[in-house]
This record gives structure tokens, sequence and C-alpha cells, in this order.
């Protein structure tokens, strides 16, 4: 959302060979324009859209991210200038593996598009071993 629907055409455009599904609140129905489908907001449409996609371009807060990331999707991402904890969440991705760069244009994307790295898995843990964790976390601290 940080991108209007004229800035990302005028990006993803120039990248014919790509299609590109954009979901945005500036969007109130959904069309097509050359290589790009833009989307109303839709939460059903949207998770269809993430399991199917080989890649997701977003901002760098903390949700899409970190569910790109689970589910192995390349990522690309897009931290807000100026806002520190987006600039930290940033600097954590790109060592997850995610591309991170500060501004959207045709070039640095069709590099992303080209590459075939993808983010390492997370390692997955279930709340039963993230409590021992923190359990023993805690008790090694008052040893």
């Amino acid at each position: 959302s940080a991108y209007s629907l004229k800035q990302l055409r005028k990006v993803f455009i120039k990248i014919p060979s790509i299609e590109f599904q954009v979901f945005s609140p500036q969007c109130s129905k959904q069309y097509k324009d050359e290589n790009i489908e833009f989307f109303p907001v839709s939460k059903e449409v949207f998770l269809n859209s993430l399991i199917s996609c080989s890649g997701v371009i977003c901002g760098a807060g903390f949700g899409l991210p970190a569910e790109c990331l689970y589910l192995q999707k390349k990522l690309f991402a897009i931290p807000i200038k100026n806002q520190y904890e987006l600039e930290c969440n940033g600097v954590a991705l790109s060592r997850l593996g995610a591309t991170v760069r500060n501004n959207l244009n045709h070039f640095t994307v069709s590099l992303w598009v080209e590459s075939n790295f993808k983010p390492e898995s997370l390692n997955r843990s279930t709340p039963q071993e993230v409590a021992k964790k923190i359990i023993k976390l805690y008790e090694d601290q008052l040893s």
C-alpha cells in the first residue's frame, strides 16, 4: 500500500513475461491490465493467490513476510523509509534469504524474478516445544 496502483503498473508492465497479482485497498474492483491483475483486498482471494504464487513483493512488516517465510515463498520486501522497526525487519529478512530493497523498480524486480533463490526453511516448533524452550531458558537463568 506504500505504492499507488499507477506506480505499481509502471514497474510491472515493463516485465511482460511475468503475471502479477496486485492486492490493494486503492482498488475498488478486480480488473486486468496487460500482465497485471488488480484485486480489491479480499482475504479468501488473497490466501488462494499466496498459496499458489511463486513469490511475493510486499512491505517489510511482520505478518505477510513471516507467512511467506513459513511457506518458503520467494520474498521481495521493501521497508518503509524512516520506520526503524521495518528497517530492522528488513535486515532480519535479508539474513533469512529474502531480497530487501529500499525501492521498487523494474530492474531489481526482474533480477529477483529471474533468481531461483528462496529463503531457508524456518525451524518450525509446536507451541509445546516453544513453552519447553522458554521454561528451560528461565531455569537456566535461575541456576
